[in-house]
């Protein structure tokens, strides 16, 4: 059954929201568009909904739904979103792509009370058509042309101007239009728990569907940042004689692989493949002759490579990247190791949250994990990681890693146990039952008795 909001006015009458779904009907609003708005209509992408208000029965307003914008400065900054989380919620924002009052049902308040009624039936109306609730919803205004009046009265927020860029290809590639426009907002529930959501670690049952799972979709690093990793690598030495990459290109797209979480040269290449033109060009990979296509290294390149990198010179580069480009440190983080077929190997301490990196290090494979996790938190000022929790899995449940966490770097921890530790389990199992019997918690690690999990 379609959702309805109604409201009433002393002098406009009873408003009703629906949502179009027949063809004929949109249209015909469409139509409406081209004769009316100054943008004309627009095209149906992605998740794309109609809603027509009407006064008494007869139409009183037209509002398009679509897609959000990728990437925006202010409001990502007021969400308090890292590139990841972008990439995977994106579809909680919805982008009011078109509104308009017909000439012949505008009155004084309606275009406001128009807005107000439509944000409200919004969430629902979504749902029923989509699956999810968005959770915020944004639009531009052409500041040459209009002031935002209505939709300052019905509850938007004015934000910064865009850049004056429009995409003009499928794959990006952004063109100056020099005319730029003004974000407004409008948080589809209290404020401050709509950022809290749009943040929290795990989504509502309500809006989970619209989560898009990792190794999908577009690459979450900028171009800025596709920029510093190919300079970072510049540094490592190029053990091959040939080539047609430079070395530098291939590391950053084998980093790019390991970062999200790829396990196989297969899945690595996968992730060059989403690359598009523009980010192609930004890690220096070469043009084929006689065309503006750039494509990317093979299978037996990636392979070919990793089996005589100079791993160390490899750590360095990355590691000075990742402390460059990182920002404040996280209250929690997950030590993690990927390696690709025992060639090479990516641990890394990452942010719990989003997976951000806060500081790697290269090794051979599985066998060499817990001396590189070792050898990298040597390595890490002391200090550094001052109130953190980091986590790890049984891998990792060793005394020496949890005294550098501890004595080091002023960091808690959560190890994992498993039954083949069975000296640590029962003590870990001791230390829990006298905590329930104890006011004052029993700590696993001490100097008098070191212990590997706490």
């Amino acid at each position: 059954m379609q959702q309805k909001i109604v409201i009433n006015g002393s002098h406009l009458g009873r408003l009703t929201v629906r949502v179009a779904t027949r063809a004929e009907e949109i249209k015909g609003l469409e139509a409406m568009l081209v004769a009316e708005h100054y943008l004309g209509a627009t095209p149906p992408v992605g998740d794309f909904l109609w809603q027509v208000i009407e006064a008494d029965g007869e139409l009183a307003a037209i509002l398009v739904w679509g897609p959000a914008a990728y990437k925006l400065k202010d409001r990502d900054q007021w969400i308090g979103w890292p590139g990841v989380i972008r990439e995977q919620r994106l579809k909680l924002i919805v982008q009011n792509r078109r509104f308009l009052v017909p000439e012949a049902a505008r009155l004084p308040n309606l275009a406001s009370a128009a807005l107000g009624a439509a944000v409200r039936a919004l969430p629902g109306q979504w749902q029923e058509r989509f699956g999810y609730e968005p959770l915020l919803a944004e639009t531009f205004v052409d500041v040459e042309r209009y002031r935002g009046t209505c939709y300052k009265a019905a509850g938007w927020v004015p934000m910064g101007l865009t850049a004056g860029f429009s995409r003009v290809r499928s794959d990006y590639y952004y063109q100056a239009h020099d005319r730029p426009k003004q974000l407004w907002l409008r948080p589809l529930g209290e404020a401050e728990k709509v950022r809290q959501a749009l943040c929290a670690r795990a989504l509502a049952p309500e809006h989970a569907a619209a989560q898009i799972l990792p190794l999908g979709g577009r690459i979450a690093f900028g171009m800025k940042q596709l920029h510093s990793l190919h300079r970072a690598f510049r540094s490592v030495p190029d053990p091959r004689a040939y080539f047609t990459f430079q070395l530098a290109s291939v590391l950053s797209i084998v980093a790019l692989g390991l970062l999200e979480g790829c396990v196989h040269v297969s899945e690595i290449i996968r992730v060059a493949w989403r690359l598009n033109q523009r980010q192609r060009e930004a890690l220096y990979l070469p043009r084929k002759p006689g065309t503006k296509i750039r494509p990317v290294p093979s299978v037996h390149t990636l392979y070919d490579l990793l089996k005589r990198i100079d791993s160390e010179a490899l750590a360095a580069a990355l590691n000075a990247w990742v402390s460059a480009e990182r920002g404040a440190l996280p209250a929690a983080v997950a030590m993690d190791g990927k390696a690709i077929r025992e060639r090479v190997g990516l641990l890394t301490l990452c942010d719990h949250d989003d997976g951000t990196p806060i500081a790697a290090a290269v090794c051979s494979g599985k066998s060499e994990e817990i001396k590189t996790a070792q050898e990298l938190l040597e390595r890490l000022a002391p200090g550094s990681l001052d109130g953190v929790t980091v986590t790890a899995d049984a891998l990792h449940c060793q005394s020496q890693t949890a005294h550098l966490l501890v004595q080091n770097h002023g960091a808690e921890f959560v190890l994992q146990v498993k039954g083949n530790q069975s000296g640590v389990l029962e003590r870990a199992k001791k230390a829990l039952a006298a905590d329930e019997n104890s006011s004052q918690p029993t700590p696993f690690l001490s100097k008098a008795a070191p212990a590997t999990a706490g």
